[in-house]
């Protein structure tokens, strides 16, 4: 028998003397099969001392004791295989489970901590495998598992590698030192700094500069120059600001309007805007219409009023349209579409956002609360994300000003409104119509505050 120095080398060599009585296979072929992790040459060697010791085994000799097994023990035989396979089938499925989990765990690592594990590590993992059991972990399959060639393996040059994770890792250190300086700086600039002062050490290129920078947090965020979304140098007719102390006790007795912009982003440095118009409901605070368009063409403001007209088909309504002074709400096309519908037309007397601040409120709520946070790269994605926030908005999203009920529930209920926040403006109109002020009696003196009123709370 062969020399052996463990129990386990005996089990091994227990396992291919039975294969070889089994099978007569080769030394070679024996190893290909994987059952055994040990060499082709320890097994040759193995099954070499067992036939100078017991003689050559020919293949036959299986072939011939399974023709003279009987029925029962050619039944037991299938039954015993079919177990076999379930019990295979059961590891190779909890096998493919335990990859995919890993495969899993590594995406989770790789994206928490910002380093490419694979790309990094797959050379080493490769060397450790194989080292352990060449036989078992062969280099050319272990490289399929991870999509790279057998001549990949061979051409890897360590020391290109850790040279190029030095000069990622440098360059990530530079960009942390300028922005101690300048904290707001952009990635780009720094780029530049950087491509000067270390022209002739194979300096990293741009494009790779800036996605090392942005994957470890350092990208600076993008200043936009926010969009002028009100003309009101237009020379077109305006109206008289109709609801300086008119406070609604009904759902469609006001309607208030605006337009506000929504960034598209077309790379990490360029964008473009497209413009959303709203109305809301200004007693009920549910926004009964809507509309995104690329451009401030009074096209989409229409639109929104056509979605809020539906609402109040065949109802009999003393409406008000307040808007701010804007080409689109002064146009002819508008403001005939209101007047079709027996709807007064009140707009803003100034450019002070206060004489609109409720839907200045909702376009606030609408871009930092709803929207927050999301990246749109098309106006088809801000369709979709607006369509969705409106729902949630009117329906699910409890508000202050009319006692922690949705805007769709408000919308049944009439008289005053349940605030729970405290209105100088409500309180000072009430104050004004309760007052008992003789023919003769002096003026009242302007009460603080907006010209409009509707003044939200810093949290509604």
């Amino acid at each position: 028998m062969a020399y052996l120095h463990t129990q386990k080398q005996f089990n091994y060599y227990d396992k291919v003397i039975e294969i070889y009585q089994q099978t007569g296979y080769t030394p070679y072929r024996i190893a290909k099969l994987g059952l055994v992790p040990v060499s082709r040459h320890a097994i040759k060697d193995w099954i070499a001392n067992f036939v100078a010791e017991n003689g050559k085994v020919s293949p036959m000799t299986v072939m011939q004791k399974s023709q003279v097994t009987t029925p029962q023990a050619q039944s037991e035989e299938v039954e015993n295989l079919k177990k076999r396979v379930k019990e295979l089938e059961a590891q190779l499925r909890q096998a493919e489970i335990k990859a995919e989990f890993y495969d899993e765990m590594i995406n989770v690592a790789e994206a928490k901590f910002k380093v490419p594990i694979r790309k990094k590590s797959w050379r080493q993992t490769v060397d450790n495998l194989h080292a352990k059991v060449p036989g078992r972990y062969r280099i050319q399959r272990l490289c399929g598992l991870v999509g790279v060639s057998k001549q990949a393996y061979y051409q890897y040059d360590d020391d290109a590698a850790l040279a190029k994770a030095s000069r990622e890792e440098f360059a990530l250190q530079y960009v942390k030192d300028i922005h101690k300086l300048d904290p707001g700086m952009g990635i780009s600039k720094i780029w530049e700094m950087y491509r000067k002062e270390f022209l002739c050490d194979h300096p990293i290129g741009r494009d790779r500069f800036c996605r090392i920078a942005n994957e470890n947090g350092q990208k600076v965020r993008l200043r936009i120059a926010k969009p002028r979304t009100t003309d009101s140098t237009h020379g077109l007719p305006v109206y008289l600001n109709l609801i300086k102390e008119y406070i609604p006790v009904a759902a469609d007795q006001l309607w208030v309007s605006d337009i506000t912009y929504i960034v598209i982003m077309d790379d990490d440095f360029r964008y473009h805007f497209c413009y959303l118009s709203l109305i809301l409901d200004a007693y009920s605070e549910e926004i009964v219409g809507w509309s995104v368009g690329p451009t401030l063409d009074t096209d989409y403001p229409m639109a929104a009023l056509r979605m809020a007209l539906k609402r109040i088909e065949g109802k009999e309504v003393n409406l008000i349209h307040h808007s701010d002074r804007g080409c689109q709400y002064a146009s002819r096309e508008y403001v005939n579409m209101l007047r079709e519908h027996g709807i007064q037309v009140s707009m803003t007397e100034s450019g002070d956002p206060k004489d609109n601040a409720q839907a200045e409120r909702i376009n606030n709520t609408m871009k930092n609360e709803l929207l927050k946070g999301k990246v749109f790269r098309s106006v088809e994605e801000v369709i979709a994300a607006v369509a969705l926030a409106v729902d949630f908005y009117n329906n699910r999203r409890p508000h202050m000003s009319i006692g922690m009920m949705t805007p769709t529930e408000a919308s049944e209920s009439t008289g005053d409104r349940d605030m729970r926040w405290k209105s100088y403006r409500h309180l000072a109109i009430k104050s004004k119509d309760n007052l008992d002020i003789s023919e003769n009696s002096l003026p009242l003196p302007e009460c603080q505050g907006s010209p409009s009123g509707l003044r939200p709370p810093v949290n509604p």
